[in-house]
């Protein structure tokens, strides 16, 4: 079976194996999980999975009153935002992927 994180990422040098679970990872995974500071929140906002041959469109907005993440999810034509904090370094685009057939 397959899994996947979509979002952005503060630490320039991550651990390469979890990095999802980095305080600095913020992102839209399989199995209901939305990501916030490396923390699992389960089917926060209405969020469900991803199926195959998903479309999605992302925007890193900094220039509002606070940070946020907005995605655009085509195939249920519905719209997701994360609040981000302030960061001095910026923020990475930061997609995860695990297969069990991948080392």
């Amino acid at each position: 079976s397959g899994w996947g994180l979509v979002g952005v990422i503060g630490n320039a040098n991550p651990d390469t194996h979890w990095s999802y679970k980095d305080s600095t990872s913020y992102g839209w995974a399989g199995s209901n999980q939305v990501w916030l500071a490396g923390t699992n929140i389960k089917n926060r906002g209405g969020w469900g999975t991803w199926e195959a041959n998903d479309e999605a469109i992302l925007r890193l907005d900094l220039g509002g009153t606070k940070p946020r993440l907005i995605m655009w999810h085509k195939r249920i034509s519905r719209i997701f935002t994360i609040g981000l904090p302030e960061r001095q370094d910026g923020w990475r685009l930061h997609i995860g992927l695990h297969h069990d057939n991948i080392n």
